[in-house]
C-alpha cells in the first residue's frame, strides 16, 4: 500500500466514525425532542379532557408537571401561575370561579400555541366540549346518590352519638 492509499483509508475510516457518531447524536437529540413534545401533548390532552369531567387525578398530575415540561416556555408558565394563583382562594365567589375557568382555558390556549396549534385550535373550540345529555344525567344521578349516602352516614353518626349520650346520662 502506498502512502496515499493509507491516508485515504484512514480518512475513510475517520469519516465513517464521524458519520456514525453524528447519526447517533442526531437520533438522540430527535428522540429527546419527540419525548418532550409527547409530554407536552399529553398535558394538553389531559387538560382538554378535564373540561368535560372536571378534575381528575391525571389532569391534576399534568398541572403539577407544567413547570418542568414547559420550562422553556415563559408564556405557558405565566399562564399556569396566573391560574394557580387564582385557585388559592379558599371560598371563591361566582366571579372568582369564572375567572379560574377563563384562566384555565387561557392556559390550555398557551399550551396549544406552544405545540403549534396557534391558528388551528380556536378560543371557541377550547371553551366548548361535547357532553351528551345522558352523561350529564348520569353524573347528576351519581352526585345525588353520593349526597344521599353522606346524609345517611351523618344521620347514623348523630343517632349513635345520641344513644351514647343517653347511655352516659342514665349511668
Amino acid at each position: 500500500m502506498t502512502k496515499t492509499e493509507i491516508i485515504l483509508t484512514v480518512i475513510g475510516i475517520v469519516n465513517a466514525l464521524i458519520a456514525a457518531l453524528l447519526s447517533v447524536l442526531i437520533t438522540h437529540c430527535l428522540q429527546i425532542k419527540a419525548k418532550k413534545r409527547e409530554d407536552k401533548m399529553r398535558i394538553l390532552l389531559d387538560l382538554m379532557v378535564s373540561r368535560i369531567y372536571g378534575w381528575t387525578a391525571q389532569s391534576v398530575h399534568s398541572m403539577n408537571i407544567i413547570d418542568i415540561v414547559f420550562a422553556d416556555s415563559v408564556n405557558v408558565k405565566n399562564a399556569w401561575h396566573r391560574f394557580f394563583d387564582l385557585c388559592k382562594v379558599k371560598d371563591p365567589s361566582e366571579q372568582q370561579l369564572k375567572d379560574m375557568e377563563i384562566a384555565r382555558y387561557k392556559l390550555i390556549e398557551e399550551i396549544a400555541n406552544n405545540l403549534g396549534y396557534k391558528d388551528k385550535l380556536t378560543w371557541d373550540e377550547i371553551q366548548s366540549c361535547y357532553m351528551p345529555q345522558g352523561m350529564v344525567d348520569n353524573l347528576k344521578n351519581q352526585q345525588n346518590f353520593q349526597n344521599m349516602q353522606l346524609q345517611i352516614c351523618k344521620m347514623m353518626t348523630m343517632q349513635a352519638q345520641n344513644r351514647s349520650n343517653n347511655e352516659n346520662n342514665e349511668e
